[in-house]
């Protein structure tokens, strides 16, 4: 019992490690795992005990050898050559004990041959733990070694499937261009259990292999039957390069799937692979056709990493007469995307502010604001839709007004028109603050509201009162749900207005 003390004590510095080696020889097999437990806590200043250490790793007690093991890898390579006798604890009867073997052999990082004919020779442990902690360990500390690659293919063809994937993991981060790494991987890849070919693509992803074979078995993989094999395949494409070129059919193909995030994915790649952006932006312009609400994202973050946005633009402005509704949306959606550099299209937008939906207009006001001041030539079209039947286009109208800014004032007049409507009052003001910020205070905004006939007295307190409450940055109009969309679009949900206007 006092020795259960002096070791609990040690948890406080109270006791030196004399004490807990000598604890280490007690006749009570929880004092010594409890001394084990304490001199591993003290790391580097224990480095007294380690010889003492290595004797409990034969200890009669399982639990007092493994934490003997768990010790000499805290205390870690200070501990000197203790090598040899982990090694010999890979051997042990316990289970858990050559799990903590396998793991110190990893601090301790030696790279002596034994060591890796050991850790080669745990691979066939049948304890799945302990295999798994030795292919992480020889991963780690011997990744060129020539016996570390073959040792791990095998384990591709383990029975057990969390064996395969953590062997496919493991072989992607050897860092190896050896052809027996792409075989191994393939073989993953072809595997019947969805995560092991899941980790397979990961793997390729974060490997070193030769680009050639590894985009060639990634391509093989763009048909799997499982969408986040897809998905993660063309994401590993897109870690090649240039390098991937030869991917570009698959991934164009591979557009249209609209499984998951697999478009998603196979665009980014397109934007970081395309050796000739001409020849993949019609078919990335055409990705928009499908109604996927989130293509307009994708589409052009890939349009801006191949610097095609002024090819794009003519593209999208012709979109914009579509007879099909839906891809009017996408194509205005798309626009505002691009922002500034999208300025040629500012005509077709204007002529979408007279289409017929409702949310198409919504869509083209929002996108003239997106564009900016740019788009100063679509000033008297958006003065034009404040008056539009459908609040949302009004709204649209008012908040893309403010971020054309200062080249806007001509439609101050028909701002204050709008003035004493409550639902649009917050916005007016703040756009009429950002349209001509040399006369924002209080006082100017009373001064020209009053010159509206049109406002009731009662509005003058709330005008005084008023300051711009802090609202978020416009992203899009909201997507409308399937109980308020149109007729034939149940791909797409049409944007209703929202009161997200800058301040």
């Amino acid at each position: 019992m006092e020795s259960i003390d002096a070791v609990q004590k040690a948890r406080g510095g109270d006791v030196a490690a004399s004490e807990l080696i000598a604890a280490l020889r007690d006749s009570d097999a929880l004092v010594r795992r409890k001394a084990a437990l304490a001199l591993g806590e003290l790391g580097r200043a224990a480095c007294a005990a380690v010889a003492a250490l290595i004797d409990a790793l034969t200890d009669t007690d399982a639990a007092v050898r493994r934490q003997a093991a768990a010790a000499i890898g805290q205390i870690g390579p200070e501990s000197g050559d203790t090598t040899p006798a982990i090694i010999a604890a890979l051997h042990d009867a316990d289970a858990a004990v050559r799990r903590e073997a396998a793991a110190c052999l990893a601090i301790l990082r030696a790279v002596d041959p034994e060591v890796v004919l050991a850790l080669v020779h745990a691979l066939q442990d049948a304890d799945v733990e302990v295999l798994l902690a030795a292919a992480e360990t020889l991963a780690s500390i011997a990744p060129q070694h020539p016996a570390t690659l073959p040792a791990l293919a095998r384990l591709i063809s383990h029975p057990i499937p969390l064996v395969r994937r953590r062997a496919a993991i493991a072989i992607g981060e050897l860092e190896s261009k050896d052809t027996a790494a792409v075989e191994a991987i393939a073989r993953a890849i072809t595997d019947s259990d969805d995560y092991v070919r899941i980790e397979a693509v990961d793997a390729i992803g974060r490997s070193d292999l030769e680009p050639a074979a590894a985009v060639s078995v990634l391509v093989g993989a763009m048909d799997d039957s499982n969408v986040l094999v897809r998905q993660r395949a063309a994401a590993s494409l897109a870690e090649f390069g240039s390098a991937a070129a030869a991917a570009v059919p698959a991934l164009v193909r591979t557009l249209r799937d609209r499984s998951g995030d697999v478009s998603a994915s196979a665009a980014y790649a397109l934007g970081r692979i395309a050796p000739d952006p001409p020849t993949v932006l019609p078919a990335l312009i055409d990705a928009l056709r499908d109604g996927d609400a989130a293509a307009p994202d994708y589409v052009v973050a890939a349009i801006r990493q191949l610097h095609a946005e002024q090819a794009a633009v003519p593209l999208l402005g012709e979109m914009l007469r579509d007879a099909d509704v839906l891809v009017r949306r996408q194509s205005a959606a798309a626009l505002g995307r691009i922002g500034p550099r999208a300025e040629a299209a500012v005509p077709q937008l204007v002529a979408a502010l007279r289409d017929e939906q409702d949310y198409i207009r919504r869509q083209a006001a929002f996108a003239l604001g997106q564009i900016g001041p740019p788009a100063r030539s679509a000033v008297a079209a958006l003065a034009t839709s404040l008056g539009d039947r459908d609040d949302g286009v009004r709204l649209e109208a008012i908040g893309s007004l403010a971020l054309i800014g200062p080249d806007a004032k001509s439609a101050v007049p028909d701002l204050l028109q709008w003035a004493n409507n409550s639902a649009l009052r917050q916005d007016v003001l703040a756009a009429l603050r950002r349209i001509d910020p040399d006369r924002h205070s209080h006082a100017w905004l009373i001064a020209i509201v009053r010159q509206a006939s049109s406002l009731q007295p009662v509005f003058w307190p709330t005008l005084a009162g008023w300051k711009p409450a802090r609202r978020p940055a416009r992203r899009h109009p909201t997507i409308f749900t399937a109980s308020n969309s149109p007729p034939n679009t149940s791909r797409l949900g049409q944007p209703s207005h929202d009161s997200s206007t800058l301040a």
